[in-house]
């Protein structure tokens, strides 16, 4: 996750690599991946983010941020499964859209 501007873009990677500064490595799962992106569509970084050059947010702020999650892992595994895929399908469709005829 991009701790610095823009705060809040979030990547995951099946690799394992180096993270330099401005970056976030938050070790999860689908269900955080979708949760923290979600908290990103909202503008919610946005309100927890300062800087007089450039926004970011500390480590901190990244700790305490509230999410709302299943208390069963199975569900939050589901959860996570099935919006991964909606991702997926939206990707596909975006592709589609902007394919030349």
């Amino acid at each position: 996750m991009s701790v610095r501007a823009p705060v809040g873009a979030m990547g995951k990677t099946a690799y394992d690599v180096v993270l330099g500064r401005g970056v976030a490595g938050i070790a999860g799962n689908e269900f955080l991946f979708q949760a923290l992106s979600k908290k990103e569509a909202e503008g919610y970084w946005s309100t927890v983010s300062a800087g007089s050059t450039f926004d970011s947010i500390n480590g901190d702020e990244l700790r305490n941020t509230p999410v709302d999650y299943p208390r069963s892992k199975p569900e939050r595994e589901a959860v996570g499964s099935c919006l991964s895929r909606i991702d997926c399908l939206i990707t596909l469709h975006q592709r589609t859209q902007s394919a030349p005829l």
